[in-house]
């Protein structure tokens, strides 16, 4: 549905995508959401990791959802030191036995972070450092992700608990309680 009163920046890849959205979560004060398809363990999915650490550890409530496919190279270790710091980290469980042997390909390539229920990000970056994206038979490869400010924040939050109930039959209906507020 439309939504009035969001601001909306254009970040070309990780180089302006990343800067923005890791201030975004380091300015946090209740909750972070972040869904990606691809996290991969290494610069930049370090930072990432890092900082949700850090966020958890001051009281924010942080959820992380990867694809199991796509972030199939993704450590154990990385999972586990999330999870110890009180990141709640899943994976988007694509093979789910019988109950899901009709659907192969069932793959979340979602790229959501939402913060505080205000600022969400949104686009085809996945979280893995500039060389992952450079593929010769393709280039030049070019991500972005669009910054938006507002209740559009919300429609990003309702995926993501759409998405969550999917992977892990949970509710997150506590994240869409606030209301966003236009500034006076």
């Amino acid at each position: 549905p439309f939504t009035s009163h969001n601001d909306a920046r254009l970040l070309i890849n990780g180089c302006e995508a990343f800067p923005a959205m890791f201030a975004g979560i380091e300015a946090a004060n209740v909750y972070v959401i972040v869904q990606f398809y691809i996290i991969h363990d290494d610069n930049l999915g370090r930072q990432l990791r890092e900082l949700l650490e850090r966020k958890a550890r001051a009281g924010v409530r942080v959820y992380l959802l990867y694809d199991e496919i796509g972030s199939y190279q993704l450590p154990r270790a990385y999972r586990r030191s999330l999870a110890e710091a009180g990141v709640i980290v899943l994976p988007f469980r694509t093979s789910r036995g019988l109950r899901n042997r009709f659907q192969i390909n069932f793959r979340n390539h979602r790229k959501i972070v939402v913060i505080d229920n205000a600022i969400t990000y949104c686009g085809s970056q996945n979280c893995a450092d500039p060389e992952f994206r450079v593929k010769a038979r393709f280039a030049p490869w070019v991500d972005v992700m669009v910054r938006f400010e507002g209740p559009i924040a919300r429609q990003n939050q309702r995926l993501f608990a759409a998405d969550w109930m999917s992977a892990t039959d949970e509710n997150l209906d506590e994240l869409l309680q606030a209301r966003w507020r236009a500034p006076q």
